[in-house]
């Protein structure tokens, strides 16, 4: 039989009890939310907090816990149907005051959301499959919105600008359109 040392045991403990405490939040789950916003960029206040709980309390619609977070309202619900019926009964009551966006809560604990950093960037294959996009989100976004600075300029619709025309006005603003137009990384710095 094998025999390690005592610190090699501790070690392989401590690692264990930091990956239990960083998978901890996954076992919470989430709940259905509503963030709100208000739309003229105000900061959400107990007042507005009041409001939108009583347009909800009105429209007989459960509250699972709301708070404020970073100038925004989060109103928790216990099922998806009841988010979607809170949202349209919002924007029924307060017209376009509010900014209005499904999302959904986790539930942890905040001592526990407290206790590490949040992760930024997925490691999971669908997190990083994202990641690898981004690039081209980003061109395709790009190209999207000079498209569209173009059509009100020239009052025309979407399918009448000329495409020779649209690629040069995106490689003037420094648009890489094919692998062929790409630049070979350099280091900064002059480092050779």
């Amino acid at each position: 039989m094998y025999r390690f040392p005592l610190w090699k045991h501790l070690l392989v403990l401590v690692v264990l009890v930091v990956a239990v405490l960083f998978a901890l939040p996954n076992a919470f789950g989430e709940d259905p939310a509503l963030q709100l916003s208000r739309d003229d960029r105000a900061a959400m206040d107990e007042a507005s907090q009041q409001r939108v709980l009583g347009i909800l309390s009105a429209a007989a619609i459960p509250v699972a816990a709301s708070h404020i977070e970073e100038d925004r309202l989060v109103v928790r619900f216990p099922l998806v149907d009841q988010q979607l019926k809170a949202r349209d009964a919002i924007l029924d009551a307060a017209g376009s005051e509010y900014l209005v966006a499904l999302t959904n809560a986790p539930r942890t604990p905040a001592w526990l959301r407290n206790l590490a950093a949040p992760v930024t960037l997925s490691s999971s294959h669908a997190g990083w499959c994202g990641l690898n996009r981004e690039s081209l989100f980003m061109q395709t976004g790009e190209a999207a919105g000079v498209a569209a600075a173009i059509c009100i300029r020239y009052n025309c619709e979407v399918d009448e600008i000329p495409v020779r025309e649209l690629q040069a006005l995106l490689r003037r603003n420094g648009a890489i359109l094919s692998s062929d137009e790409a630049r070979p990384w350099e280091p900064s710095g002059g480092a050779k």
